[in-house]
């Protein structure tokens, strides 16, 4: 069965819908003539429809991107980061057609609730990826598991933590990043019990 646009769970695996969305938004409101007058400013309605689409394809492409290996998890965080900024400029360029052209209060409230909606999401996003990303991990892990070597946390503490890394990993396309660090794990358990 089919479910309504709002019976759809917010996550991170709708965002690059919602980002074509806006984009299609954008287009539809500046290509009426009634609202965009060209007289006016005729670079504006341009600049607005570029910029939407940009944001659309830095999401696409960076979730296209895997963070399993280092140069595409950098190129996945650049795209990320990028597409953050542009949705605040697309903000600020909202505000200007605002004041520029008849754009009604509804119409502007709802389109930068979509923007700004889109750029917290993929600042989300960001920051899980980051977590996520293996040398962080690693690092937090192996903390833990000179602490438990000294006596100063119990064994079950190390479990309870990467039990909850890997739920977390688990809800993305990190299937490869999570058999390494199981093995990884491993390997810390091994030197730790002998």
């Amino acid at each position: 069965m089919a479910m309504r646009k709002d019976e759809i769970p917010d996550n991170k695996f709708t965002l690059p819908l919602d980002a074509r969305d806006l984009a299609l938004y954008t287009r539809q409101i500046t290509k009426n003539a009634k609202v965009f007058d060209l007289e006016i400013d005729a670079s504006l309605p341009g600049q607005l429809r570029a910029t939407a689409d940009r944001i659309f394809f830095d999401i696409f492409g960076a979730n296209d991107l895997r963070l399993d290996k280092p140069n595409e998890r950098e190129e996945r965080f650049k795209l990320q980061r990028h597409a953050v900024r542009l949705c605040t400029v697309l903000l600020a360029e909202i505000d200007m057609a605002k004041a520029s052209y008849h754009l009604s209060g509804k119409r502007c409230s709802f389109w930068g609730n979509t923007v700004r909606d889109i750029r917290q999401r993929c600042r989300d996003w960001h920051e899980s990826d980051a977590f996520l990303s293996t040398p962080s991990a690693r690092r937090a892990t192996f903390r833990l598991a000179q602490l438990i070597k000294a006596g100063e946390k119990p064994v079950s503490a190390l479990y309870e933590q990467y039990g909850s890394w890997k739920a977390h990993a688990a809800k993305g396309n990190s299937h490869q990043l999570l058999q390494r660090m199981d093995q990884y794990v491993k390997t810390l358990l091994e030197r730790i019990t002998t």
